[in-house]
Parts: structure tokens; C-alpha cells; sequence
């Protein structure tokens, strides 16, 4: 008898082999079977995003974690490694790294179009450098992200079970964000890629009304409305065929250019080039080893001088520095041929549509989008629907026992246990069991004091809203006048300027940036809060003073010029320096300019005035005036203006010159004092000012403005205060109350504070009609003279709601 094989841990091998029930194949066969298996897994899984929210598994994941944690953009931020945490231990068993590496790309404002991740701490750089370790940083959702998240509580996407049978997980989130065009995505997975351009939320969300009102629309008509791509990091965008190719086929290449301006050195005023974007998927650094490689060391394109990158925290600025015989122009072209400031990008438009990978049309896109959040909009009004009826049927159940309270009280009195006591309110007043259990519920003293008026007014109020949400469910057409009205909302919210700029391959390409603007607008410069200098058109800056907002994202509008693309300017900063610079400077954003003081004012630069003078004034009372012919200095360097210690520039006015100019200073004690301009001289830039004030103790002055004599009697001027109990005041008293005396003196009392309300006035406004200020959220406050009541100089001020931050927005 053979002897039985024993395995090292005792079992009997052949017996185990008896009783299993072995089935032969081809061992290609299984291989094959497997591959499939794991390439279904990585392609659904892992690498190509959902058609309805423009998601994979893991940023879902992330985002749903997050939000079920409740970190929210309202909400203090949060250790990454938290998040990551809570995301792999519930819903994603798949390495932190790589639950990491999601939350930091959707953070980064270089990759993303809009960021879905709030970041805080090193999320990495332009030049790819790493970001700091996940127990460094911090995060939560961005606003963006509660808009593909929300109404998700009210049932209307479905849920699984997640990986450990513990919780359940979204399948998709409901995406009132239409995050797979505007953000865009991309993968690779076994046999697939796809490659999806981010667009301009305000341009996706009028193709999708388009596709809602006109089905039968066509891919020209959606164009009209979507010009293109959109990146995150701008450059140009070749305009041609290829781009409707795209959104016919879901497959195209389309060509980029960086986006340059041209400006001359300031040390030896040689010509150069200055990148400041550059086409999506380029690498910097690598960037500018090629241009250095090809340009200085192997002299390839010839009268390139040095080759340098400029670059600040993530901003872009590479330096291509040329001969000066060299032609921009001719040097920028060669760099188009020769690297990748010129570059093809293919696309391709796939997506998981129903569990299965599909090549996707721009029209086909935004059709599953809108089933998508079709279904979202019936399944959420169907659940708010169901859960008013039971409030109303628990109201009305309570209306039925208000009737008549001390016959309940009796029934609950002379009951001996709850199951009689349940059966006889419900024989008495008509009550259903849940009416009857929500009755007793309520606490004895609340019974008594139930309010039937109050009852039947939320009665009919539950019933409308119940009539509402039927009117919604009685068809298609209500659904879509609902989806229609959150994405104009979401837009109003949301909406930017478009980045990548679309150009004319013919047209020169020294463009200078004025491609964002049309050259047959007028253009609008304007200061912000956060010193920084924005562009766009007059139309649009009207749009937004006649929505009452002049603010974009935490940057309130301050001051404001009209001005042309052909027009120089003169920053005059805090600190008593100025510089002068072209639009092109404004532009790009001003860098290069070495100095550490906020701008205080931006005026036109009109260099051939011979009677055009800018006058600044000081806290201290120190005033100046400098000819517009008196600013030597070289164009975007900075230089004095006024010599100041420990002081600082409160305004500035442009002026013509004119022996009935006024000067009106306001202190912050409530004097005003008046002079004639002519009283001192205009001297040049750099030096010191004089005295237009004498000030005692520790006042100063905090606004000035210019008017002429020949129209005082017409004027007011008016005083903003802020008082110790944090309220605002206003006050307005004739402008002619204040005669004008030689330039150093005290000034005239202009208001008196009470001891209950002691204050200090922080602005001044002199006005013959009606005008706006801005407060520090950005909103713009009309304030009519009519209804403000003219004071003498000794009454109080009267109440303000808000600060006037702004009371000077159009400087000329």
C-alpha cells in the first residue's frame, strides 16, 4: 500500500484532492478572463470619470468624506492627514498616497480651473515641485465642491455599499457643478485614455440652457456659447477647425501659444521677451533649459542675449532677452517652430456612460448632464414632497385636537394605559396613529398653549409648498424651468473671466494681453483692496455698479480709471513713490516693480500737460503738488514722489491748474479746513512737502478733495464717522458753511460727538449730486443728496449701516 502524502502542516494532500471538485482549462483562457476582469476594474474603477458628475472613484470619495465630516469652506481647517484618514478607512482602501495626491491636484489653482479642494499650507508649485507632507497641511471642500455635493441628503442619487460593508457610498454625486466640462479630467487605463479640456463655467452653463430650451440644437449653435477650452494656467488658443472637431467627434489636437508681451530692459533697453503663460501640459523648468539650451549654449536662434526665469511664487515670468538689433517679432516665431511655447494637445472627450467607456460629443456631454440632474431634481422634490405631506398630515392632525384641547386632556387623564389612550383620541377626533403619537409627544404645557391660527397659517403654507413641488412633478418642462434657474444661480455665484484667449493665427502675436479685451471697448482700470490692478470692459464694470457689486472673489473694487490700451499711468504708493507704466505693465500684473508699500492711486500719465499737476496729501497735513512734466523717472522703475517718515499718503488728485481750485482737507476730529490751491507751488518729484494743516494732539487728516470757488454755493460736503459702539454716521452740511483761510491753519469744528456716541469722522465726500460709496463686502450703497438732510456744523451726525470704504471710486 502507497504511502498517503502528508503536507508539513498534517494534511492529507490526496484526500483534500479527492473530494475537490477541479475544473480544467486553458490556462490562456484564464489569463485572458482575468486581464478583462482587471482591465473592467481599472477603467470603470479607477482611471475614467463618470459622464454625470466628471469624477473617478477616488475624488468622489474624497469630496463625499469630507463633506460627510462636515468640513466644510464656513468650517476652521483640518489636518490632510485627517481627511485622507477618513476617506481610506470608510471608502477608499487604496493607499494614502494616493488619496493624497487627489486632494492636492484638486487644490492647486495652476491645474485646476476650479479647485474643489480649500488648501492651506505647500500644495506644490507650477515647476512641480512636491508639496509638503499630509501631516503639514491642511484642507476642506471649496465652495465648488458643496455644489457637486448638494441635495445629496434628500435621496436623489443612489447609494452602495462601500468596500467593507459598513456604510454606504454615493454612486455619483448629484453635480450641480457641471464639473466633467469645466473642470475637465484625465487617465489612462488598460486599452483606454482620455483626455478632457476644462471650460468657462459662465460659457457651459449657457450651452446647457441652450441644449434645455432648443433639444434639437447643433454643435455650431452650442459654440456660440462655448468659444473653446479653458485652462486654469491661460496662454492662447489657435482658433480653426479643429476646435469644432472637438465638439463634434469628442477627438481633436488643438494648437497653443504662450502668452508674451514685449517690454526693453531697464538696465541696457535691449528688447525682450517675457512669457507669463504657457500652453496646459507644459513643464517650466524643463521649458527653460530647452530655451537656454537652444538659445545661448548652441546659438540656434541667433540675438537671444540670456535666457532667465524670472518666476515669483506661482506666477509665470521667463525671460528671453534679445540683441538689440534684434525684431521680436521674427525671434518669437523661431521659438514657435523650435519649442514648446508653440504646442499640439490631442483630446479626447471619454467618459463611463452607464458603466461603459464611450467617445463623447460636446452635445452628448451636456444631454447625459442634463438626464442626469433631471433625475436629481425629480428624486430630490419627490423626497422634500413626501416628508411636507407628513408634516402637514401631523398639523392637521394637531389642528383636529386644537378644536377641542380640554377633551384630549380628559381622554389622556382618565385613560389607564397608552394603548386606550391612543384608540379613544383617535376614535374622538379622527386621528391616525401618527397623528396620535405626535399629540402625545407633546409635552402637557404645550398642548394647552397650542395656537390654531398659527396651525392653520402653516397648514396653507405646507400646502403650498406641496403644490409647488407637484407643479415641479407634473412634467419635464417645470423640471428643466428648475435646473435652468440653479445654474443661472450657480453662474451669478461662480461665473469668472475666460483665461485662455483665443486668437487668429495670421494676427501678430506680440499681443501685450490686449486680446482680452476688444479693441472697440472702452477699457476700465480698476484698484482693488488687495493692491492689485484689474482690467476689463466699461460695459461690464456698469454691469456690476448696476448689480450693486463691485467685487471679485475677496477683492473689493476701491478706485477706478477709464483708459486705452495705448495709455501710461502713474502708481503712486503709500509710502510716498511713485512709478510710471504702460497697460501692458497693468496687465501683467505689475512684477518687476521693487517696492513694498500698497498702491494708494492710479492715474493716466499725460506726459505732454504742461498745466496738469498731481497733488498728494499726508496724515501728518504734509501736502504736495508735482507737475505731470515733473516725473523723470524711467518707466517701471520706482522712484519719490514725496519724502515722508514715519507717514503716510491718505489721496491723491489730479488736477488742472486754477486760481479758484480749493483744497478741503478733513481731519479725523472733525475739522475742515479750506485753501486756495494757488497759495503754494508746484515743485518737483522727490522732494518734501509743506504744512496744509496745523494739527494738534494726535489728529490727522484722513480725506481731502479739489473743488473750484465758481461752484461752492452748489456743493455739500459730507463727513463718515465711526463710533466707539461700532456704528456709522453721515453728515451733511453746505459746502459754502466753511469759508476758505491761508493754508496753515486749524480748520473749522465740521461735527460734534456726544459722549454716549464718541467717535471719530474716517472720510469726506464733496458732492453736488447724487453718488455711491462701497463698503468693505463690495457693495455698492447710492446715496441720494435729497435724502440727506442738510445740517448746520453743530448738529450730529445721522446713522449709517455700513462703513464707506470706498468714497472716491472714479478718481477722473
Amino acid at each position: 500500500m502507497a504511502k498517503k502524502k502528508i503536507s508539513r502542516t498534517g494534511l492529507d494532500i490526496q484526500a483534500l484532492l479527492a473530494n475537490e471538485n477541479i475544473i480544467q482549462t486553458d490556462v490562456t483562457d484564464e489569463i485572458e478572463s482575468a486581464m478583462l476582469t482587471y482591465a473592467i476594474k481599472t477603467i470603470v474603477d479607477r482611471a475614467i470619470p463618470d459622464i454625470r458628475d466628471g469624477l473617478k472613484p477616488v475624488h468622489r470619495r474624497v469630496l463625499y468624506a469630507a463633506w460627510e465630516k462636515g468640513y466644510m469652506p464656513n468650517k476652521k481647517y483640518v489636518k490632510n492627514a485627517l481627511i485622507v484618514g477618513d476617506t481610506m478607512g470608510s471608502y477608499h482602501p487604496h493607499g494614502d498616497g494616493s488619496i493624497y495626491d487627489v486632494i492636492v491636484n484638486m487644490s492647486q489653482l495652476w491645474n485646476y480651473r476650479y479647485p474643489l479642494m480649500d488648501f492651506q499650507g505647500n500644495n506644490g508649485s507650477v515647476d512641480n515641485d512636491a508639496p509638503a507632507a499630509m501631516r503639514y497641511t491642511e484642507g476642506r471642500l471649496d465652495a465648488k465642491a458643496l455644489e457637486l455635493l448638494k441635495d445629496i441628503e434628500d435621496k436623489c442619487v443612489n447609494f452602495r455599499p462601500n468596500y467593507s460593508d459598513t456604510t454606504e457610498e454615493p454612486e455619483v454625486l448629484p453635480a450641480l457643478f457641471p464639473n466633467f466640462l469645466c473642470n475637465g479630467a484625465s487617465g489612462i487605463a488598460t486599452g483606454y485614455t482620455t483626455d478632457i479640456p476644462s471650460h468657462q463655467l459662465g460659457e457651459v452653463v449657457e450651452a446647457i440652457i441652450e441644449v434645455l430650451k432648443n433639444p434639437s440644437a447643433t454643435v455650431d449653435d452650442l459654440m456660440k456659447h462655448i468659444k473653446g477650452p479653458d485652462f486654469a494656467g491661460g496662454a492662447y488658443l489657435i482658433k480653426n477647425n479643429k476646435i469644432r472637431d472637438l465638439y463634434e467627434t469628442g477627438k481633436a489636437s488643438l494648437t497653443f501659444r504662450s502668452k508674451h508681451e514685449i517690454e526693453n530692459n531697464e538696465e541696457n533697453d535691449n528688447p525682450q521677451i517675457v512669457l507669463t503663460q504657457l500652453p496646459p501640459g507644459v513643464n517650466k523648468p524643463k521649458l527653460v533649459d530647452q530655451l537656454y539650451k537652444l538659445c545661448i549654449i548652441e546659438k540656434k536662434i541667433p540675438r537671444v542675449v540670456d535666457v532667465r526665469d524670472e518666476s515669483k511664487d506661482n506666477g509665470i515670468r521667463i525671460v528671453i532677452e534679445l540683441h538689440k538689433t534684434a525684431i521680436p517679432d521674427i525671434v518669437i516665431n523661431e521659438l514657435y517652430e523650435k519649442t514648446q511655447l508653440q504646442k499640439n494637445n490631442t483630446y479626447i472627450m471619454r467618459a463611463i456612460v452607464n458603466q461603459t467607456p464611450k467617445v463623447l460629443s460636446l452635445k452628448e456631454i451636456i444631454e447625459y448632464y442634463i438626464e442626469h440632474r433631471r433625475d436629481v431634481v425629480v428624486r430630490r422634490t419627490r423626497f422634500i414632497l413626501g416628508k411636507t405631506r407628513d408634516k402637514l398630515h401631523i398639523q392637521e392632525g394637531l389642528n383636529l385636537v386644537t378644536n377641542n384641547v380640554k377633551k384630549a386632556i380628559d381622554i389622556i387623564q382618565n385613560s389607564n394605559t397608552d394603548k386606550e389612550v391612543k384608540k379613544q383620541l383617535m376614535a374622538a377626533f379622527g386621528l391616525t396613529e401618527i397623528q396620535v403619537n405626535e399629540v402625545l409627544e407633546i409635552k402637557l404645557r404645550h398642548l394647552t398653549k397650542l395656537n390654531k391660527s398659527d396651525i392653520l397659517k402653516l397648514i396653507a403654507d405646507l400646502k403650498t409648498e406641496i403644490a409647488n413641488y407637484e407643479n415641479i412633478l407634473s412634467g419635464q418642462l417645470e423640471v428643466d424651468k428648475v435646473i435652468i434657474s440653479e445654474l443661472r444661480a450657480l453662474k451669478s455665484k461662480f461665473n469668472d473671466e475666460r483665461r485662455t484667449i483665443l486668437i487668429d493665427k495670421t494676427n501678430p502675436q506680440h499681443l501685450q494681453n490686449t486680446a482680452l479685451i476688444s479693441s472697440n471697448e472702452p477699457i476700465a482700470v480698476v484698484l482693488t483692496s488687495k493692491n492689485t490692478i484689474k482690467q476689463m470692459t466699461v460695459s461690464a464694470l456698469e454691469e456690476m455698479i448696476k448689480n450693486k457689486n463691485l467685487k471679485e472673489r475677496t477683492e473689493v473694487f476701491v478706485q477706478c480709471l477709464q483708459c486705452t490700451m495705448n495709455d501710461s499711468f502713474v502708481l503712486v504708493f503709500e509710502n510716498g513713490e511713485y512709478a510710471k507704466v504702460d497697460f501692458s505693465d497693468i496687465v501683467g500684473g505689475l512684477s518687476g516693480l521693487e517696492t513694498k508699500s500698497n498702491i494708494k492711486a492710479i492715474v493716466l500719465y499725460d506726459k505732454k500737460s504742461t498745466d496738469k499737476c498731481i497733488v498728494t496729501v499726508t496724515k501728518k497735513g504734509l501736502i504736495k503738488k508735482v507737475p505731470m512734466t515733473g516725473l523723470k523717472a524711467r518707466y517701471r522703475r520706482v522712484a519719490p514722489l514725496l519724502e515722508i517718515i514715519d507717514d503716510s499718503i491718505i489721496g491723491v488728485r489730479v488736477i488742472t491748474m486754477d486760481e479758484n481750485n480749493i483744497i478741503t482737507l478733513a481731519t479725523k476730529d472733525g475739522l475742515v479746513h479750506r485753501f486756495f490751491e494757488k497759495s503754494f507751488k508746484e515743485t518737483s518729484a522727490g522732494g518734501k512737502g509743506i504744512n496744509g494743516i496745523s494739527l494738534i494732539d494726535d489728529n490727522e487728516v484722513i480725506d481731502f478733495d479739489i473743488t473750484n470757488q465758481t461752484i461752492d454755493d452748489d456743493n455739500r460736503v459730507i463727513l463718515f464717522t465711526k463710533h466707539d459702539d461700532g456704528t456709522f454716521g453721515i453728515k451733511s452740511m453746505p459746502l459754502n458753511e466753511f469759508k476758505p483761510k491761508g493754508r496753515i491753519a486749524q480748520g473749522i469744528k465740521g461735527i460734534e460727538f456726544s459722549k454716549k456716541s464718541n467717535g471719530v469722522v474716517y472720510g469726506m465726500v464733496i458732492a453736488k449730486d447724487d453718488f455711491f460709496v462701497i463698503n468693505n463686502k463690495g457693495n455698492v450703497i447710492n446715496i441720494k443728496l435729497i435724502s440727506l438732510p442738510l445740517y448746520n456744523r453743530y448738529n450730529k451726525p445721522d446713522q449709517m449701516n455700513d462703513e464707506a470704504t470706498s468714497r472716491k471710486f472714479f478718481l477722473e
